[in-house]
């Protein structure tokens, strides 16, 4: 729940940052990213790459070596989180639903809107999260 926590505030304050501030080739690699993640739904191993490599472009946009390498920390967690939601039985839509999180994420910094981008992260956060915790309780 901590990692989670520490997750939610750096991810939040990325993507309110990439709202704000991403120039119009970093608006395009987090597309070049969605993109990627959109064709490997149907794909485990691979959408859980390409879940992590949209989330580093976000990371990457404020132009601080410390975010991408805090998010290099997070990575190891970060994949058995996503390892453990998107096979998990009891959720089969759960890459889906991160697609379309990610989708509203990158609208809404496409658009300049700090606020939506903000909202779109911490509800893709809180829902993961909730899945991540109903999977760990049903494993248990």
């Amino acid at each position: 729940r901590h990692f989670q926590e520490a997750r939610a505030f750096l991810e939040i304050g990325l993507a309110r940052y990439a709202a704000e501030h991403a120039t119009t080739e970093e608006v395009d690699a987090l597309r070049l990213a969605l993109e990627a993640n959109r064709a490997a739904l149907g794909d485990r191993a691979k959408f859980e790459k390409t879940d992590v490599d949209f989330h580093y472009v976000l990371a990457v946009i404020p132009n601080n070596p410390i975010f991408p390498t805090l998010h290099a920390a997070f990575v190891e967690w970060l994949v058995e989180q996503r390892h453990v939601t998107l096979n998990w039985p009891g959720r089969k839509d759960t890459a889906q639903s991160a697609y379309e999180a990610h989708k509203a994420i990158y609208k809404a910094i496409a658009a300049k809107d700090r606020d939506q981008a903000e909202a779109a992260m911490r509800k893709h956060l809180e829902q993961i999260a909730s899945v991540y915790w109903e999977a760990r309780r049903v494993q248990a």
